[in-house]
């Protein structure tokens, strides 16, 4: 099978900038010529007061422009020209909307990092890495942070 998409998951973190600079150069390497950007925007749950609504809209706002702000940043800094890059921002929770994009946009493979926490910190932030990994169907590849902190000395 060639793999011909690779959809990259990113947040607003130096490890998620540092993935998405390492899964490019997997794609330079891989011959993968289309990269997804995904930003997840975890959207605050549905309160019944119009008042708070209001707020939990303009924080979604918000969240999109920061998104979009970070997406564009790590554009910038790829410097490969024959790979065609397309940026997704979908609402909700993150595993299932990295799931999900991937599938609507036919990726080949989803690349993720992981910052590797154990035990209590584990089990009360979860893991979107882990996540992702036990609920799709396709490849996933998983930078640890470990991993990514090395390379960066």
């Amino acid at each position: 099978m060639k793999l011909k998409k690779i959809l990259i998951a990113v947040d607003n973190s130096e490890l998620s900038l540092q993935t998405a600079l390492m899964g490019v150069d997997f794609a330079r390497v891989a011959g993968i010529n289309q990269i997804g950007l995904v930003f997840v925007i975890e959207t605050l749950k549905a309160i019944s007061t119009p008042e708070l609504g209001y707020i939990a809209m303009d924080a979604v706002q918000k969240s999109q422009v920061e998104a979009e702000a970070w997406l564009d940043s790590i554009i910038k800094k790829i410097n490969y020209d024959k790979i065609k890059i397309t940026k997704f921002m979908p609402e909700g929770d993150n595993w299932n909307k990295i799931i999900d994009t991937a599938d609507e946009w036919g990726a080949d493979m989803i690349a993720v990092g992981s910052h590797g926490r154990t035990g209590f910190s584990h089990l009360l932030l979860g893991s979107v890495a882990e996540s992702v990994v036990r609920h799709t169907k396709i490849p996933v590849l998983v930078f640890p942070a470990k991993f990514v902190n090395k390379e960066e000395k």
